[in-house]
């Protein structure tokens, strides 16, 4: 949702959602507020429904939502957070995230797209899920999510992602590029 009310996001056009649309959000819904020049944003929301008809992508990945409704948007917002809880270890200690998807692989918003190529699915298909050294666990709710579970390090986090890296390349031969920004010297891992 980007609040147009914000003025830190004072506009939106056809560029913003289609990147954001391309960089794997599932949807753009644009919360216009009573000063937005609603003409303006519709020309920008109709130039991207046409862009994404274009590519064969679902039109109705891009929404207006109007502020005279706001029980209508608390709706869509407990019905995201409630989606996302159920499939992501929101209550754990994790960074997000811990591997990018594939490459060409459910990234590209694409009718067409190959779905089946997902970074939590490869690392389900080396059966680590829930895998675990020292404190670092890799999420049982989602895989590619790399939790603390109490007491991990820095190296029991970094040797636990370099085995599932190894791993999955063995059983796949992808090799997962993380998502996660390390920051400081690598640790020596062996992730054997």
């Amino acid at each position: 949702v980007l609040p147009l009310e914000l003025p830190s996001v004072a506009a939106v056009g056809h560029a913003e959602a289609m990147a954001a649309l391309a960089n794997g959000f599932a949807g753009v819904s644009i919360l216009i507020s009573p000063r937005t020049e609603r003409d303006v944003v519709e020309s920008q929301v109709d130039l991207t429904r046409a862009l994404l008809a274009g590519v064969g992508t679902d039109t109705n990945r891009i929404a207006m939502l109007d502020p005279a409704d706001p029980d209508a948007l608390h709706a869509r917002m407990v019905d995201q957070l409630a989606k996302r809880d159920a499939t992501q270890p929101t209550k754990d200690r994790s960074a997000g995230s811990t591997f990018r998807n594939p490459a060409g692989f459910s990234s590209t918003g694409r009718a067409d797209d190959v779905h089946d190529l997902k970074a939590w699915k490869l690392i389900d298909d080396a059966g680590l899920r829930g895998a675990k050294i020292g404190g670092a666990q890799m999420s049982e709710k989602h895989s590619n999510f790399m939790i603390n579970a109490g007491g991990a390090s820095a190296h029991d986090l970094e040797t636990l992602g370099e085995l599932v890296r190894k791993r999955v390349l063995q059983t796949s031969g992808i090799e997962l590029q993380w998502e996660i920004k390390r920051v400081g010297e690598q640790c020596e891992t062996n992730a054997d």
